[in-house]
């Protein structure tokens, strides 16, 4: 649930995010000859392909152009009227989330795996963004702890920069940065790698509780005030109900909620990051301070000394005053 909050902080702070758009899989009723009866248990959209089993058999389905579900294979050639749902249907429909329960699953998280737009992409991200072409307006990095092999490629200097490139203008890049299992000297590194690409990157706390676990590194590639009242008045358009819901979820129900979880730049923790090592792909310090930190669980503790450099910034956020001073109000009640 946290992790969610990474593409939506970027959304809510001004973007819209690209959706490469892909056809939509066509929804076959027709019966047809050389029915297959059974159960759906794996479903894979990107490649219009499903397993259904029944008892110990297994068969792989396919949609191809020409609008049939056929089991084998596409050389096979056998049109087949699938019942991916139990004996007895004889009109089958892969999409009706009552009834197959895989699909159900998709239509999780706002619907937006099974959005026609979605493409989702199977690669390793360093690849997936050295070797496309594309530009975007928003790139989320959720990788898991850096201390995991090969994890702190994704926390580079020179990945960030690949990054970088490949924004749009206006663009941003957000970057999950775990407090818990991860000692200070680790999120020292992670902070200050980021900065060295996005200098003006600002910090958000994903637990609207403000007890630290998490945090969120935001880095523009044209970096600019945060209009309040422009964010407040996007939240209120009926197109963005779902992010509010969304938002809500997590306890970030407004704008101001939203914005209560700044927790700092660069330039305010100097102090703090003096000494952090820049990880690199020719050294990848991280992989190893992150290794040495891997049974350090403080994130509380952590997230406090962040907040000791925290000062307000009136460059960044701005607003009627009145709205901009019940922020800070809100900031300062988070040191005392």
């Amino acid at each position: 649930m946290r992790r969610s909050m990474l593409t939506t902080l970027a959304l809510c702070l001004g973007v819209l995010v690209a959706i490469a758009v892909g056809p939509a899989a066509a929804k076959d009723k027709k019966a047809k000859e050389g029915q297959l009866t059974g159960t759906v248990h794996m479903m894979n959209k990107d490649t219009s392909t499903i397993s259904v089993r029944k008892g110990s058999v297994e068969r792989q389905v396919v949609y191809n152009a020409d609008t049939k579900w056929m089991y084998g294979t596409q050389a096979d050639n056998k049109p087949s009227s699938l019942d991916n749902l139990k004996e007895g249907v004889i009109t089958p429909d892969i999409y009706e989330p009552e009834l197959n329960r895989v699909y159900a699953e998709m239509l999780e998280h706002y619907d937006v795996t099974a959005d026609p737009r979605v493409q989702i992409v199977y690669d390793y991200a360093r690849h997936y963004i050295l070797t496309t072409k594309e530009k975007f307006d928003v790139i989320t990095s959720d990788p898991i702890h850096p201390w995991v092999k090969g994890t702190a490629t994704l926390y580079s200097k020179e990945y960030f920069e690949m990054c970088r490139r490949h924004l749009k203008p206006g663009g941003v890049v957000t970057q999950w940065v775990p407090l818990y299992e991860s000692d200070p000297e680790t999120i020292k590194s992670e902070l200050a790698t980021f900065f060295e690409v996005f200098p003006h990157a600002t910090i958000w706390n994903s637990d609207a509780s403000n007890r630290g676990y998490d945090v969120v590194l935001l880095g523009q590639a044209e970096p600019g005030p945060i209009d309040m009242d422009a964010l407040d008045r996007k939240l209120r358009r009926r197109e963005y109900a779902r992010v509010v819901a969304s938002l809500d979820e997590v306890g970030l129900g407004s704008a101001l909620d939203l914005l209560s979880t700044y927790a700092g730049r660069q330039d305010e923790l100097q102090p703090w990051l003096k000494g952090a090592q820049i990880n690199r792909d020719l050294n990848m310090r991280l992989q190893y301070l992150a290794g040495w930190g891997l049974n350090y669980n403080h994130p509380e503790l952590i997230y406090r000394n962040l907040l000791m450099y925290r000062g307000f910034p009136k460059d960044l956020f701005t607003g009627p005053p009145e709205l901009v001073h019940v922020l800070k109000v809100l900031l300062n009640e988070q040191v005392q």
